[in-house]
């Protein structure tokens, strides 16, 4: 078995050094057992079914962590970010059919799991989705529980608490959940570069050097009400975030023909607002159903910057209000053969902000995104099908004192699928339309230094994006594979720009270019046995943007996963491949060097205890580099929260009465912000 296991380690290595997801028509293809790590894994028309095992349930503490340990070949699950991607697409989260965010799968009980729907080839009310995933977490008629969960990060200080509880009284169940995070680094960025500006007059070349102190914290509540009799699910949420940037304070010096200049600049941002969300689900017959969403959130956003070089000093204040809400209704009916489903979206925002600088400036902005679709199902046999969805966007936009901009863009989405006897083939069209962000379109400038000063771009060309790709699902006794060939094509999306005005450099927004991307992703797992499986991927991408700096990149990466079972403890480390990454907004090429870790857990019945390693004994160094006519920048930049760090988190919860129903908070902490808002 040593030797096995060693073999099969060496083929994985030598491999990738060498290159640098409950609405379809429900009918089982094969029913013959599939295994990835000793999950029970079936394949449905649209998506995969899975009942996770009791090591994978048992060694974890949440959503993520039970989606990690069920070890799906191309399924990257970070738990410290809370990203989920299924082959370089991102995945939308679900809970017993209902949309969530990342703070209500952080706080899932893995025993309360009954089974997770994973739809590779979405339908029905997922079709708007790229990849689903949804938990379907036990019913029960009454009790209560009560949980406690910390985290504390050694290395940096860095803390996360949460509290949560609930009680189910026949077809009701009542949630609270409380939590803070907190941040407080010094040194959070240590920075080493050089910079050059082409002006007008001559040009300036500055070596930078500069290290970053930063402080954060976050606080929510949250109450739940839910109620579910037969096919009719009703949730109704109301949140209050505060999200608090105190400090973000760089400091450095800058050399400039061979004169040194002490610059500082100093950042405050902080936001409050409160959410509502209402969901509903009704049966109309045994094949039909409706689904209906109301989302309503205010957001109040406090934005001041300061920055001081030598006798320069520049300070921009922002207030702003704004608020949205989104509502959807769609109708869904199955058949044997065929399904059918009508989809009604329509988003709608409003922005009121005023920026204090050398001149005061009044802001104010409204977008909304109406969306109608109609998809249409059909399976021949039980190999082939084919999914069709179209569909039409309206995207209107006003800012005060422009032309209110228009743009109707058809919608197309259509999947050809072909099970086979081990597996599943599919090929997926798109044709869709860009969004343009809020920080975007503003007319606002923000004076970022001596040299450089940023402003929005309101006066956007219109766009369309297609997206093609060939995907591959199989299973061959303990080895699982998946892999996947993708070609995209935007057109006239936002990048950033750069040009020279008198005796400034101008940061500014363009949506002129062409956007070409590639990429093949080829993933595998190797389940020896229930305790131990090996994972692995090899991603290759081409990256080329058509524009006025025009700009190509050629990436091949991989990762690495073990995970071990011994009776109450798990191991599972891993190893990640340098990356070369071009940003497609922001034209940046970053180097991200060889990454790796490992987590250590420990379980008992209601307790759980967990040790994370990142990079311990490797101080990372990321390579930025920017190249443009008007401005330039190659710089090294060292992420405190990237390495040398651990963190041990604890989680506990009991049940009091009977056993109740555990379906977790969808706290939505991010920001409402347009213009100025930063993430830190």
């Amino acid at each position: 078995m040593k030797r096995s296991i060693l073999f099969i380690f060496i083929i994985f290595s030598v491999e990738i050094v060498a290159q640098e997801v409950s609405d379809s028509i429900r009918k089982t293809i094969f029913l013959d057992e599939v295994v990835v790590t000793a999950s029970n894994i079936t394949r449905m028309d649209d998506h995969l079914l899975i009942y996770p095992n009791k090591q994978q349930k048992g060694h974890s503490n949440n959503g993520y962590g039970v989606l990690k340990n069920l070890m799906i070949p191309g399924l990257s699950v970070n738990t410290q970010s809370h990203n989920v991607e299924m082959m370089g697409m991102q995945a939308s989260l679900y809970i017993n059919g209902q949309e969530c965010d990342s703070k209500e799968i952080q706080m899932i009980r893995p025993r309360d799991i009954e089974k997770i729907e994973f739809y590779d080839a979405p339908s029905g009310k997922y079709a708007k989705d790229k990849i689903a995933i949804n938990f379907v977490l036990k019913q029960y008629e009454y009790g209560g529980y009560l949980q406690l969960d910390g985290l504390q990060t050694v290395g940096y200080t860095h803390g996360d608490y949460n509290v949560a509880g609930g009680f189910s009284k026949g077809n009701t169940t009542f949630n609270l959940y409380m939590g803070a995070n907190y941040e407080d680094v010094e040194n959070s960025n240590e920075t080493i570069g050089v910079e050059h500006y082409d002006l007008l007059e001559n040009d300036v070349c500055r070596e930078l050097d500069s290290y970053t102190d930063s402080k954060k914290h976050s606080e929510y509540v949250q109450l739940r009400v839910q109620n579910k009799k037969g096919g009719r699910y009703l949730v109704s949420k109301f949140s209050l975030v505060n999200n608090s940037i105190p400090k973000v304070f760089t400091e450095g010096l800058l050399s400039k023909n061979g004169t040194s200049t002490l610059f500082r600049s100093f950042l405050e941002q902080g936001s409050i607002f409160p959410k509502l969300d209402l969901n509903a689900e009704f049966p109309i017959s045994k094949t039909k159903k409706i689904t209906l969403g109301a989302h309503g959130r205010y957001s109040n956003n406090t934005y001041d910057r300061y920055y001081e070089e030598g006798s320069f000093q520049t300070q921009v204040k922002e207030s702003e209000e704004a608020g949205d809400f989104q509502l959807s209704a769609i109708y869904s009916d199955y058949g044997e053969k065929s399904s059918f489903s009508g989809e009604l979206y329509h988003y709608h925002n409003i922005w009121n902000a005023e920026y204090e600088a050398s001149d005061l400036l009044r802001q104010n902005l409204w977008q909304s995104e109406s969306l109608a679709f109609l998809s249409y199902n059909y399976r021949f046999s039980k190999q082939f099908a084919i999914q069709s969805r179209l569909g039409l966007d309206w995207l209107q936009y006003k800012l005060c004192n422009h032309e209110k901009f228009s743009q109707l863009t058809p919608r197309l989405n259509l999947n050809v699928q072909y099970n086979l006897s081990a597996g599943m083939l599919l090929w997926s069209f798109n044709y869709m339309n860009s969004y343009y962000g809020m920080n975007t379109i503003n007319d606002a400038a923000v004076t970022i230094n001596p040299y450089l000063i940023e402003k929005g771009n309101p006066n956007m060309n219109k766009s369309h994006d297609i997206n093609s790709y060939v995907y591959y699902s199989g299973k061959f006794k303990k080895f699982a594979l998946t892999a996947m060939g993708q070609y995209r094509f935007s057109h006239n999306p936002v990048i950033n720009d750069y040009y020279t005005d008198d005796s400034k450099i101008v940061k500014t927004y363009s949506n002129d270019a062409d956007i070409h991307y590639y990429s093949i992703i080829i993933a595998a797992t190797y389940s020896l046995n229930e305790s131990m499986a090996f994972s692995g991927d090899v991603r290759y991408n081409h990256t080329f943007i058509d524009s006025r700096q025009n700009k190509h990149n050629n990436d091949l990466t991989g990762n690495l996963r073990l995970k071990l079972y011994w009776g109450r403890f798990s191991l599972a480390p891993y190893l990640n491949f340098n990356q070369k990454v071009l940003d497609m907004s922001t034209l940046t090429t970053q180097k991200i060097p060889l990454n790796y870790g490992m987590s250590c857990s420990y379980t008992n019945k209601d307790f759980y205890a967990e040790l994370y390693l990142e990079s311990p004994f490797t101080k990372r160094k990321e390579h930025h580099i920017l190249n443009t006519p008007s401005y330039s920048f190659d710089s090294y930049e060292w992420n405190r929260k990237t390495y040398q760090y651990c963190h041990v988190k604890v989680s506990y919860s009991f049940d009091f009465g009977r056993k109740t129903n555990r379906i977790k908070r969808n706290v939505d902490t991010q920001t409402n912000s347009s213009l100025l808002g930063v993430t830190q």
